[in-house]
């Protein structure tokens, strides 16, 4: 018996490495049964010893056996007996016990659908596989995005409307109109943030050089911006401060603008530093800040979960940037360092710019978030809040991400994992405002219709995890592709 099949196994190899195709002499009636060459409805020592006369009597010049065998014995279900059926069945008679007639082998076929490419994201084509075995019977290919094809403003594939990224309030937030409906003067408030609307704005977008300001010589060398009349609307200087507050937490893209404002009577003035005075400086930067801010949208274009885009954001933040120090190794105190230009010029930031960063692409993305000032232990910090796919909201610190063994040691996590942080007072007048937060979730993100960071999952005899924004490692196995994976009709990235 032992020499019988040693001989079959001998046939079987010799057929893969010819790779010759088999055809079924015949149809069985009944059920079919993958691998049941009798047509008796079982896989047992009858169909290997009837399969070993089909081989050997078969006529590789004529592509046929006078030995009939089910159709059944095409385990692949692609109507032929070929190479891949005796491989997978090889694989049967390997485990096969003579004692009990079973083997712990079954024949599994599956079939991965094909997913057509998109103008933005990677298509493939159908795959056929056991899930046993691992063996490909159709070998998968993958397609790559199709790219815009942009006429009058609208892709002529998809129907998007081509994004103008010097669109600055495509980047705003709108804490401070949900405070005002319920601040004390909040209508006053209102109207004097809408002037600082309509006059930073002009600013951000003109080609206008803002003239010299020296409010006295500890505040050094600086430019005016705006000078707002507070007195006018009746309000205090304090409810002044929280309207500019408001104002630059609501708007991150205004990199120019700094935190500390100057007083002169009922008057507010909101300055920059020489760096962005000039109107041919400010608009060589906002090139750079816009076309930074594109190669950021590009790697979500088309995406519509909320996770996907965050998880995309945060990791990219993360590999492009880090913490910025000064030359004594402290916290960076320039003004760039405090803002997301901080990133598109050199790299690195403080907290406040990877907040801002972070709360400028979300905004971009139509994504729920809030940037968050507080404390922690070594003294004031920003982060964030963001809505995922289930509506509630859940906390995000990319600076003490960034750098850490576990980077998403505080991604998407619950109020129980951020209890070093403590926000400010929600609604307190002044430079450390934050707007009222929304309730938090109480139980960690889980979602069956998306992948998350660090969940595993299989793929035929593969054993892959998630490990970053659309990139999987393989944990175990060996897949056809070393470079693409096709699961639940996304293409993931296979990490090297």
């Amino acid at each position: 018996m032992k020499k019988t099949v040693k001989s079959l196994l001998v046939i079987f190899f010799l057929a893969a490495l010819a790779s010759i195709t088999l055809l079924s002499a015949s149809a069985a009636s009944g059920k079919l049964v993958h691998g049941d060459a009798s047509g008796d409805g079982k896989v047992d020592i009858q169909d290997v010893l009837m399969l070993r006369k089909y081989l050997a009597d078969y006529n590789y010049h004529t592509g046929n056996s006078s030995v009939e065998i089910s159709t059944a014995t095409d385990v692949t279900g692609d109507a032929k007996v070929n190479i891949h059926d005796l491989l997978m069945l090889r694989q049967y008679i390997a485990n096969y016990n003579y004692d009990t007639n079973t083997s712990t082998v079954e024949f599994k076929h599956t079939v991965e659908s094909a997913v057509a490419p998109t103008c933005t994201k990677w298509g493939a084509t159908q795959g056929e596989f056991c899930s046993v075995c691992n063996i490909f019977f159709s070998q998968q290919e993958f397609l790559s995005p199709t790219g815009h094809n942009y006429v009058n403003q609208v892709c002529t594939k998809c129907g998007a409307a081509e994004i103008d990224y010097s669109d600055v309030t495509l980047y705003n937030s709108n804490e401070g109109y949900a405070f005002f409906e319920t601040a004390t003067n909040g209508e006053a408030m209102r109207s004097l943030y809408e002037e600082m609307e309509k006059v930073l704005t002009d600013f951000h977008t003109s080609a206008v050089d803002a003239p010299y300001f020296k409010f006295n010589e500890k505040s050094g060398d600086l430019y005016t911006v705006g000078v707002f009349d507070y007195s006018e609307y009746g309000l205090s200087y304090d409810e002044a401060k929280t309207v500019h507050a408001v104002f630059r937490k609501d708007h991150p893209a205004f990199y120019w603008m700094l935190g500390t404002i100057y007083r002169r009577g009922g008057e507010i003035i909101v300055t920059t530093i020489e760096e962005y005075a000039k109107g041919t400086d400010r608009s060589s930067y906002n090139k750079i800040l816009y076309e930074g801010i594109e190669e950021y949208a590009k790697l979500v274009d088309g995406e519509t979960s909320a996770y996907n885009i965050i998880l995309t954001y945060y990791d990219e933040i993360l590999k492009n940037n880090k913490y910025a120090y000064d030359d004594e190794g402290e916290p960076e105190k320039a003004l760039w360092a405090h803002s997301v230009m901080g990133s598109f010029l050199y790299g690195e930031f403080v907290c406040e710019g990877y907040a801002k960063l972070f709360q400028l692409l979300l905004n971009f993305s139509g994504v729920g978030n809030m940037y968050v000032l507080g404390n922690v232990s070594s003294g004031a910090h920003a982060w964030n809040l963001a809505q995922m796919d289930d509506g509630k909201w859940y906390w995000f610190d990319l600076t003490w991400g960034d750098g850490r063994a576990n980077p998403y040691r505080y991604f998407c996590v619950l109020d129980s994992s951020m209890t070093n942080h403590v926000p400010y007072p929600s609604g307190q007048l002044g430079f450390e405002f934050n707007a009222a937060l929304p309730s938090r979730a109480q139980s960690i993100f889980d979602s069956d219709k998306i992948l998350e960071i660090g969940e595993e999952f299989t793929v035929g005899t593969c054993r892959y995890v998630l490990s970053s924004a659309g990139t999987v490692k393989l944990i175990s196995g060996s897949p056809q592709s070393a470079d693409r994976l096709l699961y639940r009709g996304v293409v993931y990235n296979i990490a090297k």
